[in-house]
């Protein structure tokens, strides 16, 4: 693992006592530059060791408007081969011979199944079809592992992305229980204004105060 300075060692630190008392979604505002994504980095190898599913959702300056734009990088990399695209033809392809040939497409196939009844549990919900096929696909992802979501540069999200990032986290203990034992980190970089901070700020509010971090600065004295 990279060597970390002492204002990260302390923000990592930090974060592990908050886990250690169960505490698994915070909202980490600090400058750009000063070390909130190495450090969260390293808490993420750290939970991958442990058996944790990283998911990275990070926000781009030049794809602002592209919406659903971190879901969709994200669950491109996650997800098995075939489990997004053309799934159905791989069904096709195999026919009867999908029992016998082995664990990868078995798993496809349950994520086929349960894709209809997932759509079905969540329709009375006010989300829209696109929102639906990432929650069916999030919802797959949780069934091989718990998952640790990394929301970076959340001041570079689209709108959309925003809002159902909201929803989740609203509803991640209700409607969306297969997200409950989940870990969330937002990481906003304060010294950059986003055109949703309105929505950021009621993102915010959804977290807990003690997870509410400011990201420590480094201090002159730890130079010595």
């Amino acid at each position: 693992m990279q060597q970390l300075l002492p204002n990260e060692k302390r923000f990592v630190n930090q974060i592990y006592d908050q886990m250690y008392t169960a505490n698994t979604l915070f909202f980490i505002s600090g400058k750009s530059g000063h070390g909130k994504t190495v450090s969260v980095e390293q808490i993420a190898q750290a939970l991958e060791q442990s058996g944790y599913l990283l998911v990275p959702l990070t926000g781009d300056s030049i794809l602002i408007e592209q919406e659903y734009h971190p879901f969709y990088m994200a669950l491109s990399e996650t997800l098995p081969v075939n489990a997004e695209y053309g799934i159905k033809e791989v069904l096709e392809d195999y026919g009867d011979s999908i029992p016998k040939i082995g664990k990868g497409v078995t798993s496809i196939l349950h994520f086929i199944s349960k894709r209809d009844s997932t759509q079905k549990k969540i329709r009375n919900l006010i989300l829209n079809e696109k929102e639906q096929d990432i929650m069916c696909k999030l919802e797959y992802l949780s069934e091989q592992k718990d998952i640790f979501f990394v929301c970076d540069n959340i001041n570079y999200w689209d709108e959309k992305s925003l809002k159902l990032l909201y929803l989740i986290l609203q509803n991640r203990h209700t409607k969306y229980d297969f997200l409950s034992k989940s870990i969330f980190i937002l990481l906003y970089t304060s010294d950059k204004k986003s055109v949703n901070d309105n929505l950021i700020c009621a993102i915010k509010n959804c977290v807990d105060k003690n997870g509410r971090i400011d990201f420590p600065e480094l201090k002159y004295t730890e130079f010595k």
